[in-house]
């Protein structure tokens, strides 16, 4: 676990929320996270980089087989006390439930959070760095990797947006809040296209190399 050199987590009050709790439909029916990406489920693979941030929390929201979930990440959340299970009971209505019971269960003193998605499994941690690397001393703001132009994953909120994250509904996405406040979004230039490519259906399995 990463730290300050002084015993506490060098981010204990950034937290990251990782939406987990989708039906995957357009994989088929295996439940996508489950699935094998390189040496590691694909979930295992996307969590893996939060890991090494020293984050004060990291949530995970489940949904559609939720103790399938919780129970492939044990060994992990055992080993690592920062994570949390928060389960979305209304996550058939789509993500927005899930990002509103995310932010609702951010804890007192977190005063920004990244925005992840469960089936991103090449982002890195480097990447995550260089998004809290250029956040702004201004206590508003929402940081976004962009590559070529487009807006890409994850996203970084700071507290002042946590209210309206918990207001989101059936499938508004965190986009919906972007729209609102894009005079405090700031894109940060990367070179990989990493940030824009998920896992969608079986054959996107084998499109990217696992790192």
């Amino acid at each position: 676990m990463t730290d300050d050199g002084r015993g506490k987590q060098a981010n204990a009050n950034i937290a990251a929320i990782l939406l987990a709790a989708g039906q995957s439909k357009r994989y088929g029916p295996a439940n996508k996270l489950l699935q094998n990406y390189g040496e590691k489920t694909l979930i295992e693979q996307a969590l893996a980089p939060l890991l090494s941030l020293g984050l004060g929390e990291i949530l995970i929201i489940t949904g559609h087989q939720a103790e399938d979930i919780r129970q492939q990440l044990t060994p992990l959340s055992t080993a690592h006390p920062e994570i949390r299970f928060v389960h979305n009971p209304h996550y058939r209505e789509g993500m927005g439930t899930s990002l509103a019971a995310g932010a609702a269960a951010l804890s007192q003193g977190i005063d920004a959070c990244f925005i992840c998605l469960a089936d991103m499994p090449d982002l890195t941690s480097e990447i995550y760095r260089q998004l809290l690397t250029a956040r702004p001393k201004s206590e508003a703001a929402i940081l976004a990797p962009s590559y070529q132009g487009k807006r890409g994953h994850p996203v970084l909120f700071t507290s002042t947006y946590f209210n309206e994250l918990k207001t989101l509904t059936g499938d508004q996405g965190a986009r919906h809040v972007i729209t609102r406040h894009k005079a405090h979004l700031h894109l940060i230039p990367l070179n990989t296209p990493i940030i824009l490519q998920d896992i969608d259906q079986p054959q996107d399995i084998t499109r990217t190399t696992p790192f």
